[in-house]
């Protein structure tokens, strides 16, 4: 699971527990005007495609993918297990197209960061 908070201008995502060395990463930080969307996407195993590049993360057995991703341009950044709970970030003029992770609570963790967003807009 990852923690999702505001921090000042910035978008933080952390990794908790061992999944900062399956994906490689502590935390993420991006600044809230890159940020272009932030939603809940509870079918997102539904969309993992048969074929990805894998860069650096992990793919256990299709239950858990962890890490950076491409596929078709896209580099995208993983960190899901419970599906159920993802929430999908779309960014612009980053690393990443997209961050995909999974958070307790996502319907308010989706609220809480498009509020966020909506401030600086």
């Amino acid at each position: 699971m990852a923690d999702i908070k505001i921090e000042g201008s910035s978008l933080v995502v952390t990794m908790q527990g061992l999944r900062r060395l399956w994906t490689l990463k502590r935390e993420i930080r991006i600044p809230l005007t890159h940020v272009r969307s932030v939603r809940r996407d509870p079918d997102v195993r539904m969309k993992f495609p048969k074929v990805w590049e894998k860069r650096m993360g992990t793919n256990l057995f299709r239950t858990y993918y962890g890490g950076t991703f491409s596929h078709r341009g896209e580099k995208i950044f993983w960190d899901v297990r419970r599906p159920g709970n993802a929430v999908v970030i779309t960014l612009a003029n980053e690393n990443y197209q997209h961050l995909i992770v999974d958070v307790g609570d996502p319907e308010r963790r989706v609220r809480e960061q498009n509020r966020a967003i909506n401030k600086i807009a």
